[in-house]
């Protein structure tokens, strides 16, 4: 895609209700907004028109190149002071009490833009709306 592509594509999705269609890689994505809380918007990845949770659930193809990784630990700071621990142990138990998970669903257009660059080869525009 194009920068000017890009453009299109990020001002289509700038207020909801919108959506973009991209051919990736063979795959059909849809980018639309998608109803977080009340009045608080995301976009939502669909590929084929459709979500499947086992996308998410299991390494696939599709959960490394459409989902968003997040990264979080069980033991906060705060905990490490409770626990009156040394940063080392601190670090090992972060190592231990660390979890990833994925999701189909970004708060920045920026960041999805780069996620598919990367993990993408070929990315072309079939409709912004």
């Amino acid at each position: 895609m194009t920068e000017e592509e890009w453009q299109v594509a990020e001002e289509a999705l700038r207020l909801p209700p919108a959506r973009v269609e991209l051919k990736i890689d063979g795959y059909h994505v849809t980018i639309t907004h998608a109803l977080v809380k009340s009045m608080q918007y995301c976009l939502a990845i669909y590929i084929d028109n459709k979500f499947e949770a086992k996308w998410v659930i299991e390494d696939t193809d599709i959960r490394r190149r459409f989902c968003q990784k997040h990264t979080q630990c069980w033991i906060s700071a705060k905990d490490k002071k409770a626990l009156h621990i040394t940063d080392k142990q601190f670090q090992q138990l972060k190592k231990k009490y660390t979890f990833d998970w994925y999701e189909p669903y970004w708060n920045s257009f920026r960041k999805i833009k780069a996620h598919f660059i990367k993990n993408n080869k070929t990315i072309e525009l079939i409709s912004a709306k």
